[in-house]
């Protein structure tokens, strides 16, 4: 029989990585304490719009999201086959309800992906890595355990998702 983890080394990374960050963050002096602590958790995708094309995800996949007080981690898997699609990660930092997120890891966001960005965003392969590269800076709204975020992108295409908390 197979260790899950030998298996799953991509899991067992993420799984070390999150149990790291949120036993060790501090919240960052410039971080805004309430905002920061209502960030602070799991949340799921429930719609997109990315340039203006308003989105759902399709029944059997998930993307979720865990924020702790220094940093975010999203993971968008295949409920069904439990396959993890695509996951990246980074440190983030809060001023005024503006989040800016930077990339400090990106794995499997593959030539779906790219290629749904290239013919959506009107962008080139080389285009789309810049946006990997650049800080993001979003606008974030908590309501309740809704979290609503927007935003424009460095090729400046507009992005708004809403998540829902996850108890």
């Amino acid at each position: 029989m197979k260790s899950y983890f030998k298996a799953q080394p991509l899991v067992a990374g993420m799984l070390l990585a999150f149990f790291s960050f949120t036993s060790s963050a501090a919240l960052p002096a410039s971080q805004p304490d309430s905002v920061a602590a209502g960030l602070v958790g799991t949340w799921t995708l429930i719609s997109y719009n990315y340039v203006g094309l308003p989105q759902t995800l399709a029944p059997d996949k998930v993307c979720l999201k865990t924020i702790t007080p220094s940093h975010y981690s999203w993971t968008y898997h295949c409920a069904t086959t439990k396959e993890v699609i695509s996951t990246a990660g980074g440190s983030y930092s809060l001023g005024e309800n503006i989040c800016t997120e930077k990339v400090d890891f990106l794995q499997g966001v593959g030539a779906d992906f790219r290629t749904a960005a290239y013919k959506t965003c009107n962008t080139t392969p080389a285009q789309v890595e810049e946006l990997y590269q650049a800080e993001k800076r979003l606008q974030v709204e908590l309501s309740g355990d809704t979290m609503t975020v927007r935003g424009t992108l460095a090729n400046g295409n507009s992005i708004a998702e809403t998540w829902q908390r996850v108890k």
